[in-house]
């Protein structure tokens, strides 16, 4: 309609102005794609030059103009950086469960980035969040400023939870250091202030920056090294590497036989039984360093019973977090890398035997949750259907 030179209906004389400033606008812009396609012709750009033009009968998008540009020469620059850490050598595990499943798994797996990161991002004892928890019961909200040290958790350690979830535990440890009782109705807990926060995203982006180019798969593989010519001559296995990691994954496997041994002893419907609630709640937060913080949601409430006490709420749901973290922790056990020759006595080229229908004992209470563990079972994954066993 720009290019006609009247309209089907009546324009004044500024529309008309108007109308001719958008044609003038119009053929400027022609011009520049056309300009602009001969100089990708130039340059040896054919395809850039047919794309400026199929802009130009529109036919597509025009893309940005190269034109108004000046290209600069020059030469690609990439510059690599080697960051060297001060040695800290692995301490030997200890020959007991009850100690050797408390480790901290990243200080047994790197002992010298742990020691980096707690240098860097600041020792646990620094970290501190301020939790605000708020009780209809109490006429002023209360403050508690809980450190990463009262989490039991390190630095490094801490990072293998989402922020989120690691500032839900300094709520849940400063409810139960002031007796404040979370699942109450009207009670709730925020965190409000600290340099956890903050310390917890620095030193993730140290980790970032760390563990730019990790270990490969390969690494901890007997097979020589395939399709990469510069690495033909590499010898599959990093002794060093290997060791560490056979000794993280033995904390791991310590930290399994403990927990389910706490597990076994639970009374059905998440009752507590011969079980120890404080050995639990050690081997919980000892799974946070894993990664495996369960928040199991609060019962549903029974209208024809009185309201459970509080410890007794507080206990059922802890015991419905052990089964949850030991399904959690024997999945991650399973899907490490085994050691090459078999670290759980069977070869991996061996299929595992599976359970169908595993014993309704070990099934969790909540309905299509995961199940715990078989006391037959070194190493199993556990879910919603069914049982594969592993090692």
């Amino acid at each position: 309609m720009l290019a006609q030179q009247s309209f089907p209906v009546s324009v004044d004389a500024g529309q008309q102005a108007a109308l001719q400033e958008l044609r003038d606008g119009l053929d400027a812009y022609s011009d520049l794609l056309v300009a602009d396609a001969v100089h990708h012709l130039v340059e040896g750009r054919p395809e850039a030059a047919g794309a400026v033009m199929n802009g130009a009968a529109g036919l597509a998008r025009p893309p940005e103009l190269g034109l108004l540009r000046t290209p600069r020469e020059g030469r690609a620059v990439s510059s690599s950086v080697v960051l060297a850490l001060a040695h800290i050598p692995a301490a030997p595990l200890p020959a007991d469960d009850d100690s050797r499943s408390l480790l901290s798994p990243a200080g047994t797996l790197d002992p010298s980035v742990a020691a980096y990161l707690a240098a860097t991002a600041g020792a646990a004892s620094a970290w501190d969040f301020e939790v605000r928890l708020t009780d209809p019961a109490l006429a002023t909200a209360i403050r508690r400023v809980v450190h990463l040290t009262e989490l039991d958790l390190e630095p490094a350690d801490a990072l293998a939870l989402t922020r989120t979830r690691l500032e839900s535990l300094a709520v849940e440890r400063a409810a139960e250091l002031e007796g404040v009782d979370l699942g109450a109705p009207g009670t709730d807990g925020i965190v409000v202030a600290g340099t956890g926060g903050h310390r917890y995203e620095h030193a993730a982006s140290l980790v970032g920056l760390v563990g730019r180019n990790p270990a490969e798969p390969r690494t901890l593989s007997e097979e020589p090294s395939t399709g990469d010519p510069v690495s033909q001559g590499e010898v599959g296995i990093d002794p060093l590497l290997l060791q560490r990691y056979l000794a993280t994954r033995d904390v791991c496997a310590a930290l399994l036989r403990r927990l389910r041994g706490q597990v076994e002893l639970l009374e059905p419907e998440a009752g507590i039984g011969g079980a120890d609630p404080e050995v639990l709640r050690r081997l919980l937060t000892a799974c946070a360093g894993w990664g495996i913080a369960p928040n199991p949601p609060d019962e549903a409430a029974d209208q024809t019973e009185p309201p459970a006490p509080a410890d007794q709420r507080r206990v059922r749901r802890l015991a419905r977090a052990a089964v949850l973290a030991l399904a959690g922790l024997a999945e991650r056990l399973a899907a490490a890398p085994r050691r090459p020759t078999g670290c759980l006595g069977r070869s991996s080229s061996t299929p595992p035997p599976r359970w169908s229908h595993p014993p309704d004992r070990w099934r969790s209470p909540a309905p299509h949750g995961p199940t715990a563990c078989p006391p037959s079972t070194p190493l199993a994954t556990a879910t919603a259907t069914g049982w594969t066993p592993r090692g």
